[in-house]
């Protein structure tokens, strides 16, 4: 109640130290008390230059361009003019961010040959499938899964994992 007949002592003309003293409280009081009850100031600003229909095609033309482009590319790229913070607005507000990829060494067409080469002379190599478990106490023992034949690349399939179940090879889930 106290605090209502400050801020009416204040709003009738009195000025902060005589409503202090006839409330016997500090001068910093009374102004506190004063300036949190009025209402919040809001902040009137302009609407945003880019509508919703301009935000959605910026938004989609940004999705399609190269990203090694520069903001200052981009800008330039669309009709009229669009400043940097709108086009970094319109991707922030759509959750993208513009990024750049890690770069990545050079290969020439004789490493690539040879990586090639590499992965074919392995390739027919790898037969068997071995699967286990590791949990924090024990391990499982190591089970060769059997091929079906029948998978359209005769390689493992969910009918070769049945079987090595039905057979017991791979331990029960407790």
């Amino acid at each position: 109640m106290q605090r209502v007949a400050i801020i009416a002592f204040v709003l009738a003309g009195r000025n902060y130290r005589e409503t202090a003293r006839t409330f016997d409280c500090s001068l910093g009081a009374v102004q506190k008390t004063y300036d949190d009850s009025k209402p919040a100031r809001l902040l009137l600003l302009g609407p945003e230059k880019a509508g919703q229909r301009n935000f959605h095609g910026l938004r989609n033309g940004l999705l399609l361009v190269n990203y090694r482009q520069s903001y200052r590319e981009l800008s330039g790229q669309w009709k009229g003019r669009v400043s940097l913070n709108t086009i970094k607005r319109v991707l922030k507000k759509a959750h993208y961010r513009k990024w750049r990829a890690m770069k990545r060494p050079a290969i020439t067409p004789d490493a690539a040959r040879q990586r090639l080469r590499f992965a074919r002379e392995w390739l027919p190599r790898v037969e068997e499938l071995i699967t286990g478990m590791v949990w924090k106490e024990d391990r499982s023992q190591l089970v060769f899964l059997i091929r079906d034949e029948n998978s359209s690349r005769a390689g493992y399939s969910s009918n070769s994992y049945i079987e090595c179940l039905e057979e017991g090879f791979l331990p029960p889930k407790d």
